[in-house]
């Protein structure tokens, strides 16, 4: 914190945005520890995150507040008699499920919050991405087109990143042990999009 503390951050105007975007960072180790680091006002805020969970604005304190307007969600069903015969789900009837970041950080942190524990690193990435999926934009949900282009899951344990991309599902995962990471290494890049390898065929196997 105290090496983040004497870095000089500048706020660019973004003409389509007509604002000057909010910038935060949000850190995670190996130990399940998470820290936000947020610049507010030309000071420089770090936040400890138990919620797991961060989207891009309001300020982090302000989400963290909001979520006490959601004490009651719950993942046990309702015990009222007409909710029991709408089916499983009633203890969540009120978990917010427009795009708006506000609303996907309190969909996000209680997704995270009843998710089972994994058992293995398969689960633990699947588990991930269907969080991902409840509250990620989808292409056509906000009329100006704004949508989720890419995703990431990161195993920090095994220093494994996993992404997909809007356009292409199949899961991609890149190796950070096997790159050169030296300072004096070469830039390298690869597109997100992976052509036309966005499905497999199977009808072999029948």
């Amino acid at each position: 914190m105290q090496a983040l503390s004497e870095v000089y951050v500048c706020g660019a105007y973004v003409e389509e945005l007509e604002i000057i975007p909010p910038l935060h960072l949000a850190i995670h180790d190996a130990y399940g520890k998470n820290l936000v680091v947020e610049f507010v006002n030309g000071e420089t805020k770090f936040y400890d995150n138990p919620n797991q969970v961060l989207t891009s604005f309001p300020f982090f304190d302000w989400q963290t507040t909001n979520l006490r307007n959601y004490l009651n969600i719950t993942n046990k069903n309702a015990t009222d008699e007409f909710l029991k015969k709408i089916g499983n789900g009633s203890g969540m009837l009120g978990l917010p499920g427009d795009a708006t970041s506000p609303s996907r950080f309190v969909r996000a942190y209680f997704l995270n919050r009843y998710s089972p524990e994994p058992k293995s690193i398969q689960e633990a990435v699947s588990h991930s991405l269907h969080i991902i999926n409840a509250i990620e934009v989808t292409n056509g949900q906000v009329a100006s087109g704004e949508h989720t282009q890419w995703s990431l899951v990161r195993d920090h344990a095994n220093k494994v990143l996993y992404f997909r991309d809007n356009q292409n599902q199949n899961l991609r995962a890149i190796e950070l042990t096997k790159l050169d990471l030296t300072p004096r290494a070469q830039i390298k890049s690869l597109p997100i999009t992976a052509g036309s390898n966005w499905h497999y065929k199977v009808s072999d196997q029948l």
